[in-house]
């Protein structure tokens, strides 16, 4: 069941949102209400008309904002006469001013906190959120001198980027000095906007890669406030606005990235790599630091005790074999680094070829057996060492060629009873080319003999040499069948011109099943 449109909606500043689970519309929703509520709360049809936003969805982010506690509704009282209007002016008037002399006063203790250049202690933090940073813990919509820097879990520092921004030139022409966003932010704003491409997620952000999602959530409720135009609602932006909305999105974009665990992965490895490649170096720095001192507290030992030279001889040798100590317990750990990295590589691409192993299986019981090839083929490419894919690759493919070249001759036999032949012979080309055995040769050379002579006679040859193994290994095919193969290289024989090839082939397949087209292809031999 909805709320009355007429129903009033007040932030509850007592609720702190970071502990809330808001989604991003959520959150606009509830800046609307505080960004509507500088004179009396706005009604619900008010809030949705400012967020924008579909009237059914609105309702259902704002019942969810209420039941959550971040915001209270209440019914809207009844028409009242002029003198309890008045009334509630002057109140809603003295509360303005009592407003603005509260945020006077953060301002004036964020200056004098700059000055002593000290950060706020926890004690300050917890007293001062509610005028420095609303109830939520975000920054007020009209602070303009900058945001205190919040503390993460891990011990980071999660500012914004406006402050850590170098600003643009004072004389830039873009600047506008009759503006509601002061110069120095507007400095930083086109500073941000001239290289957002160059602009990472977390430094957009001002996280680093360790800091957990609850960091992210926190750190993008802080950048949204400092990019989303209606922080400055009701007032003309000018050509900041479309700026603002482009970072808003960019900011939005950098959340929605960093909440997924495949894509900030990919951005967290290289920056783990480098911390332990860092950690690795200074270890090594101060290794050589120590070796280092413990050699100049050695030379100078040996100069105030005038060491004899035999000691000064023994310090040396203590010192080369701690030198070659170090270099062999480095070379071992630079060798253990690499092996882990190799290892590392290996077990990733093992799991791909496992992954592209059960697709090609899933794509071979589907009875796709050339994508199944394909598949098998590549999960043998990134893991040679199992010959089961290798094995599934062989199979799988001649599968597809031989249901590949049944295709084909399928096709070629209805060109064939169409009188298609040129279709015919390019079908039985492709079976051939596909599954090369001796009856997709035959079946070519004889099509191919009636338009393209030459390619018939290499079909034929192929084909005798098919039959040939399969009389070497045994393979006897029924004469019927035989004589028909050999019929059809004779043929191919006769249009390339060679007369003689092509007789001996029909001799032989009419000695092995007389019929009359064997006979009529001898006669027309012994007339060429």
């Amino acid at each position: 069941m909805g709320l009355d449109p007429r129903s009033r909606l007040t932030v509850n500043r007592d609720q702190d949102l970071r502990s809330l689970p808001l989604t991003p519309q959520d959150f606009f929703l509830y800046s609307r209400v505080e960004a509507l509520s500088a004179g009396s709360p706005p009604t619900l049809a008010e809030v949705i008309a400012a967020s924008g936003q579909a009237s059914e969805e609105a309702n259902r982010s704002v019942l969810r904002l209420i039941e959550l506690g971040a915001i209270k509704a209440a019914v809207s009282e009844p028409r009242r006469s002029n003198s309890d209007r008045a009334g509630t002016r002057n109140e809603l008037r003295e509360r303005a001013r009592s407003r603005r002399r509260e945020m006077l006063g953060a301002q004036l203790r964020g200056a004098k906190r700059g000055q002593l250049q000290r950060g706020p202690t926890e004690t300050e933090t917890e007293t001062e959120t509610e005028t420095e940073t609303g109830a939520a813990g975000f920054p007020t919509a009209l602070d303009e001198s900058g945001t205190r820097e919040e503390t993460t879990p891990f011990g980071t520092s999660v500012g914004t980027i406006l402050d850590i921004v170098a600003p643009i030139s004072a004389t830039d022409p873009r600047l506008m000095a009759e503006h509601p966003i002061s110069l120095d932010r507007q400095r930083r704003i086109f500073a941000i906007s001239d290289r957002i491409r160059q602009i990472g997620h977390f430094e957009l952000l001002g996280i680093e890669p360790v800091d957990d999602e609850r960091s992210v959530r926190r750190a993008y409720h802080r950048i949204s406030r400092e990019f989303h135009p209606d922080t400055y609602y009701g007032r003309d932006l000018g050509i900041l606005k479309p700026i603002l909305d482009g970072l808003f999105r960019r900011a939005r974009l950098s959340y929605t990235h960093l909440l997924d665990p495949v894509q900030r992965a990919v951005l967290v490895a290289p920056h783990r790599a480098k911390l332990e490649a860092k950690l690795d170096a200074e270890r090594e720095r101060r290794e050589a630091e120590a070796l280092e001192r413990a050699q100049i507290e050695q030379a100078a030992t040996d100069v105030i005790e005038g060491a004899a030279e035999t000691e000064r001889a023994a310090a040396a040798v203590q010192r080369a074999e701690a030198l070659e100590r170090a270099r062999v317990k480095r070379l071992e750990r630079d060798k253990a680094r690499h092996r882990r990295v190799r290892e590392r590589a290996v077990s990733v691409r093992r799991e791909q070829a496992s992954s592209q192993a059960a697709r090609a299986r899933e794509e071979r019981d589907a009875g796709r057996f050339g994508a199944a090839a394909t598949l098998f083929r590549l999960a043998y490419e990134l893991d040679p060492t199992e010959a089961e894919y290798g094995e599934a690759w062989r199979e799988t493919l001649a599968i597809a060629r031989r249901k590949r070249a049944q295709t084909s001759a399928s096709k070629a036999r209805e060109y064939l009873r169409s009188g298609q032949v040129r279709e015919a012979g390019r079908c039985l080309a492709d079976a051939a080319e596909a599954d090369p055995n001796v009856r997709n040769l035959a079946d070519a050379a004889a099509v191919h003999a009636e338009f393209n002579p030459e390619r018939a006679r290499e079909f034929a040859i192929a084909a005798l040499e098919g039959l040939q193994q399969a009389d070497a290994q045994g393979l006897a095919a029924d004469p019927k069948e035989r004589s028909r193969l050999l019929m059809g290289c004779a043929k191919a024989f006769r249009a390339a011109g060679q007369v003689a090839s092509a007789t001996e082939q029909a001799r032989r397949a009419h000695a092995l099943a007389p019929s009359e087209q064997t006979r009529a292809l001898l006669n027309r031999l012994k007339l060429a």
